[in-house]
Formats: C-alpha cells, structure tokens, sequence
C-alpha cells in the first residue's frame, strides 16, 4: 500500500445532543451502503472486530423496537462513552484501501459545563474540530411539532444549540485554515417520518422542515458562512426507522429536579400497506453515506495523485545523478562500488512505482466518476445559500434529481434508493 493512502483517513464528526440517535444515524449510514455500493466493485468493511460488535449491537436493537411495536427514544440510554466506529472501502484496486473513521460520543460532552472528564472530552472536540466531514444531526420532532407552542422558549436549550454552534465554530476555522481540503457540512434531520409522503408517511411538510431548520439553526449556519465561506452545507433528513410516526408530545420537567421542562414525544411503529407487517426503511441515509464516500475517493484520489507526481519527479533525478560525471577518480569509485548501478536500478524502479501510480490514480478516478454520477435524492437541499463561494471537487456533484422513495431489496425489505 502506497504510503499516500495508507496515512489517509477520513475523519467524520457528529455533533449533537444526548439521545438524538447519533449511533443509530451511523448504523443507518452502514446498512445503506449495500445498496449505494451495489453497482460499483467497492466494497465497505469492518476496520476491527469492535466496530463489527457494535454495529451488530445497534442492529439488533433497531429490529427489537420494529418486532415489539414500541419506540420510545427517551426511554434509552445514552451514548455514555466516546466510541470510534472505523471501516475500511476498498475499491477493487490493489494499494487503494481508504479509511474512514466516525465518532460517536455523548452529547453532553459537547457542553463545558457538565462536569466530564476534561481530558477525553477536550480530545473528542478536537477529533470533531479536525474532522474531514460533519455531521449535525437535528432532531425533527423537536422543529416541527413545538411551533406555536408556550414552550418553543426551551427548544435551543433541548437541541443544546450554543454548545453545538461554539463546536461547529471551532470546526469551521480550522477548515479556514486548510483551504486546499474542502469540507463539506450535513445537517441531518433525524425522525422525518412524519414529514415526508415518500416513506409510509400521511403528509409533505418538508418545505416546512427545511425553513425550521434554516430558522432554528441559523447561528450554526451563519458560524460556518463567516468563518469558512467555502463549505458547501447540505441538508439531508433521515428516516430512523421509516416505519414508525409522531403521535403526541408533551413538555415535562424531570421528576425530583427544578429544571428546565423536556420535550416528550410519543411515537407508534405503522405497518406496511395491506398490512403488512413493519419494515425498517432508512430513506434519505444513502444520500448523506454518498456525499460521504464521494469526498473520501475524491481526497484518495488526491493523495494518489500528488504521490505519483513526486514520484515522476524524483525517477529523473536518480537517473541523472547515475550519468553525472563526478571525475575521474569518483566515476571509477562508484562504478567499482556498484553505486551507479544502485542509482540506475532505484531509477528504474522509480519509473515504474510511477506509472503503476498513474494506472491506480486512472481507475480510482473511474470509480470516483461512477458515484459523481448516481444522483442524489429529492431530500436533498443545499442550506449554503448565496453566502457560500463555490468550491470545486465532491461538492460540486449532481444533488437532487432521484426520487427518495424506498425500493425494494431482495426478499422484499425496503430499502432506500441507491
């Protein structure tokens, strides 16, 4: 493996509150890849036996909660310690294995007030600060159905919306400060099921979805414009489950504490038309997993592309310093030494590294313009505005020509469209 891959990996980073579905986000991520991958010979694999556990972990709870007609998010725990997800994609080309890595972690790390342990919780702001791709998921329930309500005061404190504006801050100035590596930001409503007609669900509010979002999250937004104008922001909402929807909610104040009230949603798992027993549906995560995969091949594509410059440039060299005349006394001290035939066989192989690394830079780019090309869904809108300069790169690629309804894959599970 070449070393301009083998010290590459992408770094993907969320920031969001305790409880918003963080780790099941990564796991909804994981699951679309089959289908985003399907008619490519790109491969996404697990990096270590960890990250496989816990993905299985998270599986199984997600089919738990579809089998037992229940899902309630505020009766689950928390992530209560930082846990790095790390996969390997690997192309089909030999030397050209990408890395990605996703932290998940508890929300509550992100405030300095709560009392952590500084050390890790200054070690996870500065992952997310350094991250090559942001995640911020956005809890939908909490946008759409506390409009017009006494308690909207409470919504930014529920959303932790300074916390996450002061991380996202941090973010952006260090991606002002590597102009070369264009990063993109993903908002990421989470629990849209009841604000889209392209799942199961009754009714379109996404126009309404999207101008919350744009609403409540405007001091995030307005962060990245002033501190990194250049990165193109995304919004990309995600079904958790797509078979369950919103029923009711409630404000209440923890029992046996004075604070601020909470937001309580009730929700009901739906069955299939006809009847049919629940699916699990994640519509709207290949669109975030595609933006994703397309900058980290478009980064791979970078590394190997530099590497393969320096190489043409350092072949000539040694050739030439194999035909230097140095002298009588010198040209005889390296010919009987074999020095010059050292420099002329590390020349030609120099030769060759380099145009094996053409080769590899030529098919990675074929594999890059294959996902450029699959479009992305109708979910998909671009929150940068006329703030944002343009960028080139993964930025630039097709956004929303497809439709986000889910297909159906073998055996006759839903699943989103790749």
């Amino acid at each position: 493996m070449t070393a301009a891959i083998r010290d590459l990996s992408l770094r993907v980073g969320l920031v969001g509150p305790s409880r918003i579905g963080k780790s099941t986000i990564v796991n909804c991520l994981l699951r679309s890849g089959e289908s985003l991958l399907a008619r490519t010979s790109v491969r996404m694999r697990w990096a270590d036996a960890p990250t496989e556990n816990k993905i299985q972990d998270l599986r199984d709870e997600l089919e738990g909660r579809r089998v037992s007609g229940q899902f309630e998010p505020g009766a689950m725990c928390g992530t209560e310690e930082p846990f790095r997800f790390r996969l390997k994609f690997d192309p089909g080309l030999p030397d050209a294995e990408l890395h990605l890595d996703l932290l998940d972690h508890p929300g509550g790390w992100l405030d300095p007030r709560r009392r952590v342990d500084e050390e890790r919780r200054l070690r996870c702001r500065e992952f997310i600060a350094t991250a090559t791709v942001l995640l911020i998921p956005v809890d939908a329930v909490v946008l759409m159905e506390t409009v017009n309500n006494p308690n909207q005061r409470h919504v930014p404190r529920t959303l932790t919306l300074s916390a996450v504006e002061d991380v996202v801050t941090d973010w952006a100035r260090h991606r002002h400060r590597q102009p070369g590596e264009p990063a993109p930001a993903i908002f990421c409503p989470v629990r849209t099921e009841s604000c889209f007609a392209d799942n199961g669900g009754r009714r379109d509010r996404s126009a309404q979805l999207l101008a919350r979002v744009r609403e409540v999250y405007g001091p995030v937004l307005s962060a990245i414009r002033t501190e990194a104008p250049r990165t193109r922001v995304q919004h990309c909402p995600i079904d958790t489950m797509g078979c369950v929807e919103f029923r009711s909610g409630a404000w209440r104040v923890p029992e046996g504490t004075r604070g601020a009230p909470q937001f309580l949603a009730r929700y009901r798992i739906r069955r299939g038309p006809d009847g049919r027993p629940p699916e699990l549906s994640a519509v709207g995560a290949d669109d975030v997993l595609a933006l994703v995969v397309r900058h980290l091949f478009d980064l791979g594509e970078r590394a190997l592309r530099d590497d393969a410059l320096d190489r043409h440039q350092v072949a000539p060299q040694l050739a030439e310093q194999a035909d230097l005349d140095a002298g009588l006394l010198l040209n005889l001290c390296y010919r009987t030494s074999g020095r010059r035939a050292q420099w002329r066989a590390a020349a030609r192989t120099g030769l060759a590294a380099a145009r094996s690394a053409d080769e590899l830079v030529l098919n990675l780019s074929r594999q890059l313009k294959h996902l450029a090309e699959a479009d992305l869904g109708s979910r998909v809108r671009d929150l940068c505005g006329e703030a944002c300069e343009p960028t080139s790169g993964p930025e630039d690629w097709p956004r929303t020509t497809r439709s986000s309804a889910p297909r159906r894959g073998p055996g006759g599970s839903a699943r989103s469209a790749g």
